[in-house]
């Protein structure tokens, strides 16, 4: 996807590995020891190489080989780390059946499938891949909040590097919303601006496609502190199991 690849180079000052994530996922699959784990949108590998240093074997799948090839490069001391450039929406041919632990599909990563019949055959694979009892931990922006609220911008993303302001428009055409980003490098002073649509999923029908997948419980939560889903939570962060 251009969107990510035109940001790759400077993705890890924009997101940076979060301890919290890992702690997060670590409590949901009570522990990581022995675990096989698998990351859809891995990008950088910043969350793969967090799990990576107490599990038996992680997979990250991303869609772009440009973000693969910074996460192969950090990742090279980690022997246990495997990553597969390939479409979430074929991650029932990308992974064996019934062979995983937990899915972490974390990063606004479910939203750029479109359609929620996607979003259903993707579930539908994490059922197919997943060990009986295994985890799905997602984390996508509270669209609630977003569309009840009419919010139209993210906080900005600012450090010594790099200033990353995050837009919402919706759109008249369809259900979707585009997502607007300006990149501003600061050495360069120069600026990367993108736009990529996105289906802005509510909990509601989050709820029910998981249902309809198989997946028996969903606990939701406002963040990876564990914090309570509120109206007005940024994050909407579920753990799944089937």
């Amino acid at each position: 996807m251009q969107f990510y690849q035109s940001i790759a180079k400077w993705y890890d000052h924009i997101f940076p590995g979060s301890p919290a994530q890992v702690k997060f996922i670590e409590n949901a699959v009570n522990g990581f020891a022995g675990k096989h784990i698998a990351e859809i949108g891995c990008a950088t590998g910043n969350l793969c190489i967090g799990m990576a240093a107490n599990t038996n074997k992680v997979t990250g799948i991303d869609l772009d080989e440009e973000l693969l090839n910074v996460a192969r490069k950090k990742s090279s001391s980690c022997s246990n780390i495997e990553y597969i450039q390939g479409d979430m929406l074929k991650t029932g041919s990308i992974v064996e059946s019934f062979s995983l632990d937990a899915i972490s599909c974390i990063g606004n990563t479910l939203v750029h499938l479109q359609k929620p019949k996607d979003m259903l055959s993707f579930f539908n694979q994490c059922i197919q891949v997943l060990k009986p009892g295994g985890n799905l931990i997602l984390q996508i922006i509270n669209y609630d909040y977003i569309l009840d609220f009419g919010i139209e911008s993210l906080p900005l993303i600012e450090n010594d590097y790099i200033k990353f302001d995050r837009r919402y428009e919706l759109r008249e055409q369809d259900e979707l919303i585009n997502f607007k980003t300006i990149l501003t490098i600061k050495e360069t002073k120069s600026t990367i601006i993108n736009s990529v649509p996105l289906y802005p999923l509510r909990q509601e029908l989050l709820n029910k496609l998981l249902n309809e997948a198989g997946f028996l419980t969903a606990k939701y939560y406002g963040g990876f502190d564990g914090s309570p889903l509120r109206q007005q939570s940024l994050h909407l962060v579920a753990h799944v199991t089937c």
